[in-house]
């Protein structure tokens, strides 16, 4: 094994409940190098990072650390031979310090005490490299997510890691606190720590990192140099096929058609203030600006999910009153939260409970599921929507995130909705559950449904909508629509508004 290989794992396979979901892989990762480890949710990669450190063994194949065989029996054991994780649900006690969290399991004592002046001089040396205005003693609640991000590699950094493996790092980060993070992580290279880096994001990965390699249904498919590689053979490599187009054709005669939806005078300062626009049967409508910007505190308001201190819902021309959300399915809208395990789904639960329960009312009767109805419901499912799971009995945490995104998806759409609103629909999923979902959005819009989306990536806006208004710091800046709709026309319209 040549020297500067300080990771490598030879032959990994692992099942679970009789399905193999890692089929032999082998991978190096070299001294102060930045590694991603890329692939559609399901192929494997999250079983393989759980494997290397700790969370779950192997059923057969090695791991070897700096050339020795490795066999953690937990996370732990992984910890202490020099494995640190950046979780990309950040892992912290959120009501305790930042010396805490850091040091978690090794603090100073002094006569049985935690020795808090030592604590604090240890975490402040670990904290130096990354000039932050991050306090030792700051509870860790009352830090931002980037920053609490800090303390997740200060705390591996303090471990004297060999290798970090940072798993979708920033999923929950605005483009410039991204961009500090990638530094840092730069940063982390130079000083020869190995990095596996997981990413749906590409532009990421032909950014930072220097190889890559791709999972497929479980298989190794290849370990290729990204500067000589490209983005369609990327993704090519990871769903097995070419993929012409990431985003299907926009519909030509939304201004002709009837509007479905007006929203006028929303305001609830300081979130938003005075907001008002339209939505048209069959469009898909583009709801954008920075994070922070209202976007989505407006759009959970006109959904009746939180209150507004004025503002009117007009649907097909008619004002309604909605208070709540219920009022708000009952007059056809539904919402798709940003945040899935938090509003969207029941993790604990199966699979089927998740996906019959908006249906209960159509396929039960005096208290009892119609089972014949159910077999043909998921069926349906399965094929419309291309969900992989191995039995409906399956439990919904253990289910790939793109999967979970289309099965919150599919409960909306069984409504049978005339609008709905999708907050960050395809955030943290792969390019192939991506174009899944993009293509769902659209034949929806030909089939005469309002569509708004509120996205982070500015490429699926663009890609994606008819029309397009744009948000600043609670206030609505500018419309475009047609061709004019571009990543520089938006960010040139938030800055004319900065600008004022």
């Amino acid at each position: 094994m040549e020297n500067n290989i300080i990771l490598s794992t030879e032959n990994i396979q692992k099942s679970f409940l009789g399905t193999k979901v890692l089929k032999g892989v082998s991978i190096e990762l070299k001294r102060g190098e930045i590694h991603a480890l890329i692939g559609e949710n399901g192929a494997g990669k999250s079983t393989l990072v759980n494997i290397i450190s700790g969370v779950h063994q192997p059923d057969d194949g090695d791991i070897f650390l700096d050339g020795i065989k490795q066999e953690y029996k937990n996370p732990s054991d992984a910890q202490k031979a020099g494995i640190g994780l950046v979780h990309q649900e950040l892992a912290l006690c959120s009501h305790v310090t930042v010396g805490e969290n850091v040091f978690i399991g090794r603090l100073p004592e002094t006569g049985g005490l935690i020795d808090r002046k030592k604590l604090y001089e240890m975490t402040e040396k670990v904290l130096e490299p990354f000039e932050s205005s991050i306090k030792p003693d700051q509870i860790v609640e009352e830090l931002s997510v980037a920053q609490q991000q800090i303390v997740e590699i200060a705390k591996a950094l303090s471990l004297n890691c060999k290798v970090i493996i940072f798993d979708e790092p920033t999923s929950s980060l605005n483009e410039s606190e991204a961009q500090k993070l990638m530094n840092i992580i730069e940063d982390i290279k130079k000083q020869g720590i190995g990095i596996l880096y997981i990413s749906h994001k590409l532009s990421e990965i032909f950014q930072i990192t220097d190889r890559l390699t791709v999972l497929r249904d479980g298989n190794f498919i290849e370990t290729l140099d990204t500067g000589s590689t490209n983005s369609d053979h990327v993704i090519s490599s990871m769903v097995g096929k070419q993929v012409k187009k990431l985003y299907p054709n926009k519909s030509t005669c939304v201004n002709e058609k009837e509007e479905i939806l007006h929203v006028e005078g929303f305001t609830r300062l300081p979130e938003f203030k005075d907001i008002s626009f339209t939505v048209r049967k069959g469009e898909i409508l583009g709801l954008c600006g920075l994070v922070g910007s209202g976007r989505t505190e407006v759009s959970r308001a006109i959904c009746g999910i939180d209150k507004s201190k004025s503002g009117e819902v007009y649907l097909n021309g008619t004002k309604v009153s909605i208070k709540c959300y219920a009022d708000a399915l009952n007059n056809g809208i539904c919402y798709l939260s940003e945040d899935r395990k938090k509003d969207g789904l029941f993790v604990a639960m199966t699979l089927l409970e998740n996906m019959m329960a908006p249906e209960l009312k159509n396929i039960s009767r005096f208290g009892l599921l119609n089972r014949r109805m159910v077999t043909k419901q998921m069926a349906d499912y399965k094929q419309k929507i291309n969900i992989k799971y191995v039995t409906v009995n399956q439990i919904m945490n253990n289910l790939s995130g793109g999967n979970q995104q289309k099965i919150m998806i599919s409960k909306l759409l069984a409504l049978n909705p005339k609008l709905i609103i999708m907050d960050e629909p395809t955030r943290g999923i792969d390019v192939g559950a991506k174009t899944e979902i993009h293509a769902m959005l659209r034949e929806l819009s030909e089939a005469g449904v309002g569509v708004v989306i509120i996205s982070s990536e500015m490429p699926e806006i663009v890609g994606m909508c008819d029309r397009v208004v744009i948000m600043n710091v609670g206030n609505l800046v500018g419309e475009l629509k047609g061709e004019d709709i571009t990543q520089e026309n938006i960010i040139a319209k938030i800055s004319e508004f900065c600008e004022y």
